[in-house]
C-alpha cells in the first residue's frame, strides 16, 4: 500500500488513484467470489469479515445490519463474551491463537473445523428438481460453510436458501424452469 490518502468514492471507481493503483485492489467487475462480501464502494472483503468490529471495507459496511445484542448481554452480538463477563473482544479474536482476553478465556477449548458430514462430490439432478446438500461440521468457534456451485457463483436462474446452526449447514438449490426462447 503506498500510503496515499484519496476519498472514499475514489475506491473501487474503476481509475487508479494512488501511485500502486492499491486503490483498484481487491475490486472485482464481475461481483465478488462466493466466499466474500461486495462492499457499498465495490471492495470484496471475506464473509468471515462481517459484523468483526473492524471496518474491513473502508465505508463501514461490513459492519452495517448486524444482529442486535443478546438482551442483558454486556457485550454485542459481534462481540465475544470472556470469562469474566468484564471484557468484550471482536469475534473474529476468538481462538485466533493470540491470547486478548485478560482471564486468556478467548483461546480455551479452541479446535480446528472438521468436516463430520462431507456433502457428496456430484449430484445428478433433472431442470427444476429441487435438491438438498448437507454439509456438517464442528470446531471452537463455530465453524461457518460456505456453498460454491462449481467453485464458482450460483448462477442467477438457480435459486438457493442456506440454512446454518449448531455446525451443521443446509443448502437447498434449484433450477429455475427455462423458457423455450432462451
Amino acid at each position: 500500500m503506498s500510503g496515499d490518502c484519496i476519498n472514499k468514492t475514489q475506491v473501487c471507481d474503476g481509475k487508479p488513484d494512488c501511485k500502486d493503483a492499491s486503490d483498484e485492489m481487491r475490486c472485482n467487475p464481475n461481483g465478488c467470489e462466493p466466499n466474500e462480501f461486495e462492499c457499498d464502494n465495490r471492495k470484496c472483503v471475506l464473509k468471515t469479515w462481517l459484523c468483526d468490529s473492524d471496518n474491513d471495507c473502508g465505508d463501514l459496511s461490513d459492519e452495517k445490519n448486524c444482529e442486535p445484542s443478546p438482551p442483558g448481554s454486556q457485550c454485542r452480538s459481534n462481540e465475544f463474551t470472556c470469562e469474566t463477563n468484564t471484557q468484550c473482544i471482536p469475534k473474529s479474536f476468538h481462538c485466533d491463537g493470540d491470547v486478548d482476553c485478560v482471564d486468556t478465556s478467548d483461546e480455551v477449548g479452541c479446535s480446528k473445523p472438521t468436516v463430520v458430514e462431507p456433502p457428496p462430490r456430484n449430484v445428478m439432478v433433472q431442470v427444476t428438481e429441487t435438491f438438498t446438500l448437507t454439509c456438517r461440521v464442528m470446531g471452537i468457534p463455530t465453524p461457518i460453510v460456505l456453498w460454491r456451485l462449481n467453485w464458482g457463483h450460483v448462477p442467477s436462474k438457480c435459486e438457493m436458501t442456506r440454512w446454518v446452526a449448531g455446525g451443521k449447514a443446509d443448502v437447498f438449490l434449484y433450477r429455475q424452469q427455462e423458457n423455450a426462447s432462451s
